[in-house]
């Protein structure tokens, strides 16, 4: 296990392992599969060249997990930061938050990357530390998603307290909030007769105003008649 990194693709898949996990209620598990594919790829791509271009394999692989982490956490970054006060601001500063970002998050990578391929340790002491930590974050993930799954198929207990019983019938209520509503006046110029409607409600203790071209049709105190 020490001498060689699961780390790269066990890093490239959690933030996927991660996603699904926090939302396994609303999509299916299987959506994960392709998110799956494409950062085990990414990840061996990146290492791929990482070592035609390094002679030190150790430096490459670390440079690879540096690049590989900074991938998947730009997304949470800038989500980050266009929630903050200055991503809001009107001015030239909120429009060029973006750039910046981006400039700062290069730069990051850079005078890291350069500090890996100037050091003269050695860096592969550190693969089972990165290994463990891998291990974890997946694991912890999975037994998260397993546990959610699990709970799905037996079923939430406070829902099935709550379900009606077989054969049981409720009356029907329908909440209706109308945003505007013609005038009687403005109905018949377009040759629909609504006063059947207005004394309905005005049976029901409702009392009409018109204002603004529109009727509004509320209780004075109560929803029931009196």
């Amino acid at each position: 296990m020490s001498k060689f990194p699961f780390f790269v693709f066990l890093l490239a898949i959690y933030p996927s392992l991660a996603l699904l996990t926090w939302n396994i209620q609303e999509v299916d598990a299987n959506i994960v599969i392709r998110p799956f594919l494409f950062s085990a790829a990414f990840a061996f791509l990146v290492a791929a060249i990482n070592s035609l271009l390094i002679k030190s394999r150790p430096k490459a692989i670390l440079i690879s997990t540096v690049v590989i982490i900074f991938f998947f956490s730009f997304g949470h970054i800038s989500i980050l930061v266009e929630g903050s006060s200055f991503a809001a601001a009107p001015s030239t500063l909120g429009k060029l938050t973006g750039i910046v970002l981006s400039t700062i998050t290069l730069l990051v990578l850079f005078f890291v990357c350069r500090a890996i391929l100037n050091t003269k340790k050695d860096l592969s002491a550190i693969y089972p530390s990165l290994n463990i930590i891998s291990l974890f974050l997946v694991l912890s993930s999975g037994f998260m998603l397993m546990n959610s799954y699990l709970a799905g198929r037996a079923g939430s207990p406070i829902r099935q307290n709550v379900e009606p019983e077989p054969g049981a019938e409720g009356p029907d209520v329908y909440y209706i909030i109308l945003d505007a509503y013609s005038r009687q006046d403005a109905l018949e110029t377009l040759g629909y007769d609504n006063s059947a409607f207005v004394r309905e409600l005005e049976k029901m203790a409702f009392t009409l105003r018109s204002a603004a071209g529109a009727t509004t049709h509320r209780p004075p105190c109560r929803c029931l008649p009196p």
